[in-house]
């Protein structure tokens, strides 16, 4: 989603920045919070640059400056991101701000000299908002009260009922609901083809089988894809780093590690949505509502209902097998094993 993305779909949010920042009024912070989290972070990219670049008139960003191409090339010496990349996907205050990817670390790259020179504006975008821990948030706190000179904080969230309310005080809010979330995420037509599966084949232990193998299938691939992804990004950074190989070892490598983990986490959370979203449909599908009027009805076949033999309360059963899947998995239940239970309740207990 680019600048002409939010140029047709909430141009009287860019008006109101680009307004701020001609008038010298930006906020220091600012709070995203949508439905829809890659909708957030493509904001956040945009604000980025409108905040950041040379040009000061209500058309910036102007993408051809020094800080409009370092931002989109990825160079801006005074970008920072934070985000959840420990194991249980948490933000967390951190031992010092030698600790990275923690508050801690995070805070102290505002506090340095900045490196483009004094009239460089600092930028520092917190994905996942929510995950940041109760301690860490207050730490923050301080930041927030009294930011360093030309510094500017955007949270990210999709819940911003879990950041305190010193918090959210002192931030401006940016509303970014849609009432609508993207499903097309990688192996999203498989996941949903499955799920069609379950609740229209034969009722025998060989299909409930195949179900589950290729549900586990799914959840090795985005394992897979995590590791690989990652693995490459930090490699890079290990290799620009300049650092010799034992402190890659002690310091980069539990990192990557833990940033694996979470992208898993956090891919597999999609799915996790979604299967319980496609359950929602169906429920509603049996209860009578239209196809038309279903939130996502581009994700379920609006024929479903007729060509499968249930009502809505068989179609509830399935929700609540669902949402007890979804429930078993985020609070890391084996995935195999949480995989297992829910196919073969579908199949046996409906």
């Amino acid at each position: 989603m680019n600048l002409d993305y939010f140029e047709e779909k909430f141009p009287h949010i860019l008006k109101s920045i680009r307004t701020a920042k001609q008038n010298g009024r930006l906020a220091h912070s600012y709070i995203i919070y949508s439905d829809n989290p890659g909708l957030g972070k493509s904001l956040a990219s945009v604000m980025s640059k409108i905040i950041s670049c040379e040009k000061e008139g209500v058309d910036s960003p102007c993408n051809i400056c020094r800080s409009c191409i370092a931002l989109e090339k990825g160079t801006y010496s005074d970008f920072y991101k934070l985000e959840p990349l420990s194991k249980s996907r948490r933000i967390l205050i951190g031992d010092d701000d030698a600790e990275q990817n923690t508050m801690r670390w995070f805070q102290s790259k505002f506090y340095y000299s900045s490196l483009s020179g004094s009239a460089s504006r600092k930028i520092g975008i917190i994905f996942g908002a929510d995950r940041i821990m109760p301690q860490a948030q207050n730490a923050f706190l301080k930041t927030l009260e009294e930011p360093p000179s030309n510094s500017y904080f955007i949270l990210c969230t999709d819940n911003p009922k879990a950041l305190l309310p010193t918090v959210l005080s002192r931030c401006q809010k940016i509303s970014l609901l849609t009432n609508k979330v993207s499903y097309g995420f990688k192996y999203s037509e498989e996941v949903f083809a499955s799920l069609r599966r379950i609740i229209s084949s034969e009722r025998n232990i060989p299909n409930a089988v195949n179900e589950i193998d290729e549900i586990c299938r799914i959840f090795s691939s985005i394992k897979s894809d995590s590791e690989k992804e990652v693995s490459a990004q930090w490699d890079e950074k290990a290799k620009k780093s300049g650092e010799s190989a034992s402190d890659i070892k002690k310091y980069i490598t539990p990192v990557k590690e833990a940033a694996i983990s979470s992208e898993y986490m956090l891919r597999r959370e999609e799915i996790i949505n979604a299967v319980v979203t496609w359950f929602s449909l169906l429920y509603q599908l049996a209860s009578g509502i239209a196809h038309r009027s279903l939130s996502n009805p581009e994700i379920i076949d609006e024929n479903v209902i007729s060509q499968s033999s249930f009502d809505h309360e068989k179609a509830l059963s399935y929700l609540e097998y669902a949402e007890n899947f979804s429930w078993a998995l985020k609070f890391n239940i084996d995935d195999t094993l949480a995989v297992h239970e829910f196919v073969m309740n579908e199949f046996f207990k409906t």
